[in-house]
């Protein structure tokens, strides 16, 4: 006899993934002790920064008039224009470089130890944001994202202090998101407020990061498969605020600097997927890392070029199939790593693409969502293991990253072995010879100077800097009659190349 109650016929719901738990063993539980090992990591993997110099166009960012001005901080702020070769409104970096300035002077070690102090607060960050999602081996992410090699670039680089104050403020941001969007108590607007405001002065600091709230939607996703909609409409005022911002900054910029590389969409298409895959690879394999990699040439009518464009779309339908088999997580972090790196990717046209399509420092808090995954994978697989293995595989993993982290670091000692590392990996890199001509002329090694003054004219013979520099080391190998003849070249070459590398902000 069948029982009086009916079987279902609907389909039963398919499960949600559930979030990769933290691991309740894991080995540095208490946030003090999180703090410490983040900040010694950070210390000893950056440690040659402190008495490293400014280097490249350190000196032409800081050595401006606002910044030394008691009253600059007016300049900075209302008049951007006289902040002579940044092309972007960015006075949240600037007031910084005042500030310190004002207490310090231009002391090299206090410009450095800044950095340094804000490249552990993002760490910092970033681990507290991981706890809070819930995600097995936070502190081992956050350890490998502090003392990563890639982060050398924004580290070690005075200048590139923006990427670290951006990516802290935009961390924060999406934290207090997170605490509106699933608190119930009375103080989640407060949460929204502090998140709101966090992410506005941001891209004052720099505004590359202005696609973050897209991917505080993808957040929403991972965490629970579908997106509510108050998330959906609470991400409206940063939208609005981000799209705002970002078209006033490219018609600022666009007023400071024209200009057309000449590249068509297809182009550009190439150049995003190519630029994907290397930034990959150097979070995977940090090591030939330079800070002008040498420029390729897409060529559409090329098909082996497609071949980068076609890994990207398999790579992201794989993800998105396989979803309900390895989770939400690596698709999630695949799209915020696209997202992120969107306004570098090269279909807005910026300067510094006269001289290459990536840089290291652009994928400074995009690598974060990549480097969460391999941490929470490596945790898992290793799960079998004793405690003891896997604070050992760990800590062979994050001191091997150190060493090379410390290693890199020492380029920027001064701008000699700063220049000197760039030509000798990228030979050709436009602009950076006649630079290393300058170094070696600063510390006497004349012959050096004009081998590199001539390898300068080599590369670019219609730039008047390369003639220059010659005739300069050549007076002082006291060679006047050939000193003259440079000098007179560079007299009559009319100024169509930089002087030197071209001083961009982005």
């Amino acid at each position: 006899m069948q029982s009086g109650k009916r079987q279902s016929t609907k389909p039963r719901r398919r499960q949600r993934t559930p979030l990769p738990k933290v691991d309740a063993n894991e080995s540095i539980e208490s946030a003090p002790l999180v703090l410490a090992s983040l900040a010694a990591l950070v210390g000893l993997a950056f440690m040659p920064a402190l008495w490293a110099g400014f280097v490249w166009d350190d000196s032409a960012f800081l050595l401006v008039d606002p910044v030394q001005r008691l009253n600059g901080l007016k300049d900075i702020w209302l008049h951007p224009t006289t902040l002579e070769h940044e092309g972007h409104y960015w006075p949240l970096t600037y007031s910084t470089f005042w500030l310190q300035h004002l207490i310090f002077g231009f002391s090299g070690t206090a410009f450095h130890a800044f950095n340094l102090i804000a490249h552990f607060a993002v760490s910092a960050l970033f681990w507290l944001l991981l706890r809070r999602l819930e995600v097995r081996g936070a502190w081992f992410a956050a350890a490998l994202f502090a003392v990563h090699p890639v982060h050398v670039e924004s580290v070690a680089w005075v200048i590139g202090r923006k990427d670290l104050l951006a990516s802290m403020l935009v961390i924060a941001a999406m934290i207090g998101w997170l605490r509106f969007t699933s608190d119930d108590r009375r103080q989640r607007w407060l949460s929204y407020g502090w998140s709101v405001a966090c992410y506005a002065v941001s891209l004052l600091a720099k505004s590359t990061l202005v696609t973050i709230p897209i991917s505080f939607l993808i957040l929403a996703w991972w965490k629970q498969g579908r997106v509510s909609r108050l998330e959906a409409l609470s991400v409206l005022p940063f939208l609005t605020i981000g799209g705002l911002y970002a078209v006033l900054d490219t018609r600022y910029y666009q007023s400071r600097e024209i200009i057309d590389l000449g590249l068509t969409i297809l182009d550009q298409i190439q150049i995003a997927a190519h630029s994907l895959w290397f930034y990959l690879g150097k979070l995977i394999l940090p090591t030939d890392l330079i800070v002008v990699y040498p420029h390729w040439q897409p060529d559409p009518a090329e098909p082996a070029a497609w071949v980068a464009v076609i890994a990207v779309i398999g790579a992201t339908l794989a993800l998105w199939l396989l979803r309900h088999r390895i989770g939400r997580g690596p698709v999630a972090a695949w799209a915020f790593f696209i997202v992120t790196l969107l306004p570098v990717l090269g279909f807005i046209e910026f300067g510094y693409m006269q001289f290459a399509y990536v840089a290291d420092r652009y994928q400074y808090l995009a690598m974060a969502a990549p480097i969460m995954v391999i941490a929470a994978g490596l945790t898992w697989l290793l799960a079998g293991l004793g405690r003891n293995l896997r604070i050992a595989g760990a800590t062979m993993l994050v001191a091997l990253l150190s060493v090379l982290s410390w290693k890199q670091t020492l380029i920027y000692e001064s701008p000699r072995s700063f220049f000197k590392h760039i030509v000798e990996h990228n030979p050709t890199a436009r602009g950076v010879s006649e630079n290393l001509a300058h170094a070696y002329l600063k510390s006497g090694d004349y012959d050096d100077a004009l081998a590199s003054a001539k390898a300068a004219i080599a590369i670019a013979p219609r730039a008047p800097s390369g003639h220059t520099a010659a005739a300069s080391a050549l007076y002082k190998l006291d060679r006047i009659d050939e000193a003259v003849d440079y000098l007179e070249a560079a007299r009559a070459l009319k100024p169509l190349e930089p002087a030197g590398l071209e001083l961009y902000g982005i």
